[in-house]
C-alpha cells in the first residue's frame, strides 16, 4: 500500500498481548519427591530454594481434582551452570504414560516462563536432570492471563529497564579503582488502556487481589521477544478507573527479576 509521495506503508501483523502467570495447579497440590526443601520451590519467593538431588531429581504433585495448564514458570535458578534440564510433565489416562507439556534448558540466569497447548490432569511432576546439584527459587504451572490489550508504547522491557545498585570504588586522584552490583533487578511502568470492561470485571481482580501477597510471572512479548521473560511483583496496588462507557484502563508499577 502507497500513500502521499512514494512513502510506502506497511500493515503490521497485530501482537499477542502480555501474558501473566500469576495461578498455580501447585498451590492445591500434595507435593513429594526429591532434594531438600522441596516446599521452598512453591512458595513464590525467591530468596528460600529447592535443591535438586546429585543429579537432579523428581516431584510429583498429586491434585483432588483435575486442573489445566498452559505456562510453566521457573525463577531464580542457577540450573544453567550444572547443563541443568527442567521439564514439567502430567500424567495422560488416555496413554497411560506421563507425557511432556514444556522442557527448560536455562542458558542463564535468567526466568523463564513456557507456554503449551493447555492440558489438564490430576498427577503433575516436574522432572530435572543435571551434571550435579542446582537450586530453584520458584516453579509455577497453571493458567495464564492474556491481558486484554498490550502495552508496547512507553514500556521498557524488563531486560532493558534494569535498576541496579552499583558501588564504586576511586583513588583520592580519581583513578577508577573498580565498581560492584550490590543489588540488581527491573523496575518498570505499564499502561493499559482500552480494557474492556466485562474483561477487566471478569479477570482484573482476581490478579490483582494475588498480586498484593506475591509474586507473578510476565510474559511481556509472546510473539517478538517469548524468552523475555520477567518474575514481578507490583509496587503498590493500582486503580483501575473508566476511561470512556466502553473502556477502563490502569497504570501498574513493577520492579522484580529478569
Amino acid at each position: 500500500m502507497i500513500l502521499g509521495a512514494g512513502i510506502p506503508v506497511t500493515r503490521f501483523a497485530k501482537h499477542t498481548p502480555p501474558r501473566i502467570g500469576y495461578q498455580s495447579l501447585f498451590d492445591d497440590a500434595t507435593l513429594t519427591g526429591d532434594g531438600t526443601d522441596i516446599d521452598n520451590a512453591f512458595d513464590w519467593l525467591t530468596w528460600d530454594v529447592w535443591e535438586s538431588d546429585v543429579r537432579g531429581g523428581t516431584i510429583t504433585a498429586t491434585l483432588d481434582e483435575g486442573q489445566t495448564a498452559n505456562y510453566f514458570g521457573v525463577a531464580g535458578q542457577d540450573a544453567y551452570l550444572v547443563a541443568g534440564v527442567i521439564t514439567l510433565q502430567y500424567y495422560d489416562y488416555t496413554t497411560g504414560s506421563w507425557t511432556e507439556a514444556a522442557s527448560i534448558a536455562p542458558g542463564d540466569t535468567h526466568v523463564y516462563m513456557a507456554t503449551f497447548d493447555t492440558v489438564g490432569s490430576d498427577r503433575w511432576r516436574i522432572v530435572t536432570t543435571s551434571a550435579t546439584a542446582f537450586n530453584v527459587g520458584v516453579f509455577a504451572a497453571g493458567m495464564y492471563l492474556e491481558l486484554d490489550r498490550g502495552c508496547y508504547g512507553g514500556f521498557a522491557p524488563p531486560r532493558m529497564a534494569q535498576t541496579p545498585d552499583l558501588l564504586t570504588n576511586g583513588s583520592q586522584s580519581g583513578a577508577l579503582l573498580g565498581r560492584s552490583v550490590v543489588r540488581s533487578g527491573f523496575k518498570g511502568t505499564f499502561t493499559l488502556s482500552h480494557l474492556r470492561h466485562q474483561w477487566v470485571h471478569n479477570n482484573m481482580r482476581t490478579w490483582l487481589d494475588v498480586a498484593q501477597t506475591r509474586g507473578w510471572f510476565l510474559q511481556w512479548d509472546p510473539d517478538g521477544y517469548p524468552n523475555e521473560a520477567a518474575y514481578a511483583w507490583t509496587l503498590s496496588e493500582p486503580v483501575v478507573s473508566n476511561q470512556s462507557a466502553r473502556y477502563m484502563q490502569t497504570t501498574v508499577q513493577i520492579e522484580g527479576i529478569e
